[in-house]
């Protein structure tokens, strides 16, 4: 019997020791996005469990300029930024990777104003709210490059997408520099667009970034979330009633409204990301080098980017494939 207890000891020892030693489950990888509406694939698909939350959690934050600065601190492994953002953050220093192409704005990023101001000219001497962002400055830019405001002309006051919309309705700011789901919240309320970004030439692109050495430790996980974009932006195309009524009511719109946003951007499927990703050099640097020269010339970046370092299409080819098998990691 003695001999028994002292075997069954051991067995328990052993096993307390192997629990002990198996190596913990990594945390979900993290993904900021702000309010962004071009974001809302990702929100749809980790809402619907297209996406596996015990591999990936898609974290909603209030602006662009949180995004990118928790990305730029370590506390997220990826993040939706337009990219003038993620040329930025890589000319800071910071080891990112453009692994997607996610959408373009032809409209959905705006300045508005309130009464009784109807044109760009009519801001000088006003207060614009702008983002700390890329994105915001550039939009500000190109309005005053084609009108006859200079850029000593106006006053900045830096806020977050979140405080813009209060800081309009109560006379802090006469306009802002805003985006989707915002821009329509406040049309609705009365407000005017005096200039948006269907007159950027396809400036402003959004595009997913990954810290590069997660991207080497969880390249599936990066593949599945991925995956899990085109299932949005498939869902979005194939049922865009059943997706306007699912999201409109998150950001304050009616389903009618949300559609008529989502008018002001393309969203980019997987294929055409692989395509404009792919190549030595890739099509997307070749298309977008006068974005970069913008930039400099702006002073927002010191030098030109290493485009080939900067982009890696692996991500986006794998999930293509992923996709077009009909095999993925959702949750049912």
């Amino acid at each position: 019997m003695y001999n028994a207890f002292v075997a069954a000891a051991f067995g328990l020892a052993m096993m307390f020791l192997a629990g002990c030693s198996e190596a913990p489950s990594p945390l979900p990888l993290s993904v900021g996005v702000s309010p962004w509406i071009g974001n809302d694939p990702f929100v749809f698909a980790y809402e619907r469990r297209y996406i596996d939350r015990n591999r990936i959690k898609v974290v909603e934050l209030a602006s662009n300029s949180q995004a990118l600065r928790t990305l730029d601190n370590g506390l997220l492994d990826a993040a939706a930024l337009t990219l003038d953002e993620a040329l930025r953050l890589a000319d800071k220093g910071a080891a990112i990777r453009i692994v997607a192409v996610l959408g373009i704005s032809h409209g959905a990023d705006a300045v508005v104003a309130r009464a009784p101001i109807t044109k760009p000219a009519q801001l000088k001497g006003k207060r614009i709210g702008i983002e700390d962002s890329a994105a915001g400055r550039l939009v500000l830019a190109r309005m005053i490059e084609r009108s006859p405001l200079r850029s000593g002309d106006v006053l900045l006051l830096r806020l977050e997408a979140s405080q813009q919309e209060d800081a309009l309705r109560d006379g802090w700011v006469d306009a802002v520099i805003t985006y989707e789901p915002m821009k329509s919240r406040l049309q609705g309320d009365g407000y005017q667009v005096i200039f948006d970004s269907s007159a950027m030439s396809g400036e402003l692109i959004d595009v997913l970034v990954v810290r590069a050495d997660v991207l080497e430790r969880r390249l599936d996980d990066v593949v599945a979330l991925l995956a899990g974009w085109q299932r949005g932006v498939t869902a979005l195309h194939t049922t865009p009633d059943a997706f306007a009524d699912f999201l409109a009511p998150s950001t304050s719109l009616t389903p009618a409204q949300y559609r008529a946003a989502l008018d002001g951007l393309t969203l980019v499927p997987l294929r055409q990301s692989v395509e404009l990703l792919a190549g030595q050099p890739a099509r997307f640097a070749a298309r977008h080098a006068a974005l970069a020269e913008l930039l400099v010339d702006l002073e927002m970046i010191d030098g030109l980017p290493d485009w080939q370092a900067l982009i890696d299409d692996r991500p986006a080819r794998a999930a293509v494939k992923r996709t077009e098998s009909g095999s993925w990691s959702g949750q049912r």
